[in-house]
């Protein structure tokens, strides 16, 4: 089964997330991810969740059409993906195929759908309030993405066919992207005696990305 590296999930998801701070949403809603299960030891499979949407003391269920692997808020609406790698906006299926957590930042929402043909290939969608863009399809495997501050930008871990992971940034505006670390290596080959495996755990510090033990300049 065709795998992407994937941020982990927390129980609780604040819509504090989302921008808009004027926003009903944004101030009072949070979504509740009650654990209902998870893969025995040694066993494939992240764990499964229902989704409930707190406002203030109210506090309803979510339709996502069963237990989900990860679910956030975006323009009023509760985006889930379930273990089919079915993606909803409330109850509604808008993308197959999706893979990792979706992320939310400035009003965009980003998500990976894998495209499995003669070649393998993840597209990184990024959508607004009124439209669906792939900004890259360039590699074949991307995860744990996240949002540049500023929203413009996005990171993340990916690797091109026979290539090895590593950070990879996508311009959202300009649907471009930079290769930043491991981008001449070749799997199967030797990695030296310097490499890092990529990490999801980075931080971005104004024009450089930096983690426990290494650092980057990503723009």
């Amino acid at each position: 089964m065709h795998r992407v590296v994937a941020l982990a999930l927390m129980v609780a998801c604040s819509s504090r997330s989302v921008e808009g701070e004027g926003s009903p949403l944004a101030m009072e809603s949070t979504l509740e991810l009650v654990p209902q299960w998870s893969a025995p030891d040694g066993a494939d499979g992240g764990p499964r969740y229902l989704v409930r949407l707190r406002r203030g003391e109210e506090v309803r269920s979510v339709d996502t059409g069963g237990p989900v692997t990860h679910a956030v808020l975006f323009d009023e609406q509760v985006v889930s993906v379930d273990a089919a790698h079915r993606m909803r906006m409330d109850a509604q299926v808008v993308a197959e195929n999706v893979y990792g957590a979706p992320v939310v930042a400035a009003g965009r929402l980003a998500y990976v759908v894998v495209r499995e043909g003669a070649t393998v290939r993840s597209e990184v969608h990024v959508r607004d309030a009124t439209v669906d863009r792939v900004i890259d399809a360039s590699l074949y495997q991307v995860g744990a993405l996240r949002f540049s501050p500023d929203g413009q930008h996005l990171v993340g871990i990916g690797a091109r066919d026979g290539g090895v992971a590593g950070l990879h940034v996508f311009d959202v505006r300009q649907r471009t992207h930079r290769c930043l670390t491991h981008c001449e290596l070749v799997a199967g080959w030797p990695l030296g005696a310097d490499y890092q495996a990529p990490r999801a755990d980075f931080e971005f510090a104004g024009d450089t990305l930096v983690w426990p033990g290494g650092s980057v300049r990503w723009r």
